[in-house]
């Protein structure tokens, strides 16, 4: 078995947060427009409680008439001079205990670039009341309350379904006392025998495990096995039907002994479900278990030599269950949900309005003596972050050419004198994000000029945004030579080494 260091190390990364989470203000603003709502009391004729925004981290404190205008609502004031001007809050009765919030606010953000956005948001607040008619709210923690980005786009963030089995009923109660079945489970072991008369041994292992709390399924894979044996750590990702959140998703290390068919597992994973021995917050469980597998071996000769291979599964009767250890419990701040969006400085829609750019590369273009494109081809692909995508979007060199001077490209970006064509598509393809362009390229010059509209669906894929913008840049790197046998000129850039070119009179609209 391993050393307890080495459990130790596992579950101490497994605990921590394997996320970059973008924390601007801006990106905020877009992705988690919300507050949360503490410290909710009423007393006799009012109520009082402290709205804090978190795109922008700033705290208001609030005191409401409990009686209702004639419009059903009671108005909420601030309680300081320095308060958010931009925050309006009112509260509508729906009974003796409860009331419904609705939030207004405008704000600023100078993060990245100045911007100014409006969200509204509403949601319930309940309390329970004591003898002397004071009333406080029933769930001592914040209250998170969703809100709708009004400007400078509309946008209502999608939420996720959080990590794997996280509501489930009794989670927080039953990650006490862990516990997994093995669901799956495939050994294959080689031994060769050598001419000098030495053996060597390889082969590969697979084992899926079902958590047993959450019923998240992994998978554990070792490609080839160590030829000095005994244990080593195996590559798993859970079975998930979505990609989840790197911010909050199960996490599986594991380490195999091929000799004596010893699995070392740590897990993490969450829980929020709400039940009379959790509080009503998220809980991050941390666990590890060592276990014996039962699997059964069959020997499989390879004709013509001495080399034997072991195939080895588990029963095909039982899939054993066996117990684990729990090593840590740590609850997530109060307000913290599970489904929340993670802010992403790199999604398709921040990126596009804070700092619009392309990534373009592969250029090759033929150009006839006169200047006139013969063909030309390039990959491009939204510059969101520092790191290029796997599915750059090809462009070539359609056969419709555009006046600079033509009634149809007049206000769209083309007014630069030259030739204009619109951008082609390969048969089948579909880019992530562009949906349409033109593009004005200069051999001489070494200039490629490029019209574009693209789509943005991350934050809210039922209420889309639409971008268009104008690029206008050097290509750097471009080499050119005489084609052979022919008077037509060959530039191109360096295979697989691209650029960005800034994005410039961004306009969206839905």
């Amino acid at each position: 078995m391993p050393h307890l260091a080495v459990l130790t190390a596992l579950a101490s990364s497994a605990i921590a947060a394997n996320a970059a989470l973008a924390d601007g203000c801006n990106t905020r603003s877009f992705t988690i427009p919300s507050w949360l709502i503490e410290n909710y009391t009423t007393t006799g004729s009012r109520a009082s409680f402290r709205v804090l925004n978190r795109a922008t981290n700033t705290t208001t404190n609030l005191v409401c008439q409990a009686t209702p205008g004639s419009d059903g609502t009671s108005s909420c004031t601030a309680s300081s001079s320095s308060a958010d001007q931009g925050l309006v809050v009112s509260l509508q009765p729906v009974n003796s205990t409860s009331s419904r919030v609705l939030l207004n606010q405008t704000w600023s953000c100078y993060d990245v670039k100045p911007l100014t956005f409006t969200a509204t948001g509403s949601g319930l607040l309940s309390s329970i009341c004591a003898p002397s008619e004071i009333c406080i709210t029933v769930i001592p923690p914040p209250t998170l309350i969703k809100g709708s980005l009004r400007t400078p786009v509309s946008i209502t963030p999608s939420y996720g379904s959080g990590p794997t089995g996280h509501n489930n009923e009794g989670c927080a109660a039953l990650s006490r006392t862990p516990s997994w079945e093995l669901s799956a489970s495939q050994i294959a072991r080689r031994t060769s025998f050598n001419s000098d008369g030495t053996t060597t041994m390889s082969g590969n292992a697979f084992i899926q495990v079902t958590n047993y709390v959450t019923g998240s399924a992994t998978g554990c894979l070792i490609q080839s096995f160590s030829r000095a044996g005994g244990f080593q750590v195996m590559d798993c990702q859970e079975q998930a039907p979505y990609r989840p959140r790197d911010k909050y998703r199960v996490k599986t290390e594991a380490m195999f002994d091929q000799d004596k068919f010893e699995l070392v597992l740590n897990e993490t994973w969450f829980c929020d479900d709400v039940s009379s021995t959790a509080p009503y917050s998220s809980i991050q469980f941390t666990a590890t278990s060592h276990v014996s597998l039962p699997l059964e071996c069959q020997d499989f000769p390879i004709e013509g030599s001495k080399d034997l291979v072991v195939f080895c599964t588990g029963s095909e009767d039982t899939n054993p269950v066996w117990n684990g250890t729990l090593v840590g419990e740590e609850h997530l701040p109060a307000y913290e949900s599970l489904q929340d969006p993670l802010p992403n400085a790199d999604s398709c829609t921040v990126s596009s309005v804070l700092s619009p750019a392309w990534r373009i590369g592969n250029l090759a273009a033929n150009t006839n003596p006169g200047g006139s494109v013969g063909s030309l081809t390039f990959q491009i692909e939204l510059a969101t972050g520092d790191t290029p995508g796997s599915y750059p979007a090809t462009i070539i060199q359609s056969w419709e050419k555009l006046s600079g001077n033509d009634e149809n490209t007049e206000g769209k970006g083309e007014e630069k004198d030259g030739e204009w064509y619109t951008c082609g598509f390969p048969e089948g393809e579909q880019p992530e994000h562009l949906t349409a362009c033109t593009f004005l390229y200069d051999a001489s010059k070494k200039t490629l000029a490029l019209n574009a509209t693209w789509t943005c669906r991350d934050l809210d894929r039922e209420y889309p945004i639409y971008f268009s913008g104008i690029t206008d840049h050097t290509i750097p790197d471009l080499s050119c030579q005489p084609v052979a046998g022919s008077n037509e000129t060959r530039c191109a850039t360096t295979r697989g080494k691209a650029w960005t070119a800034a994005i410039e009179s961004v306009k969206w609209h839905q």
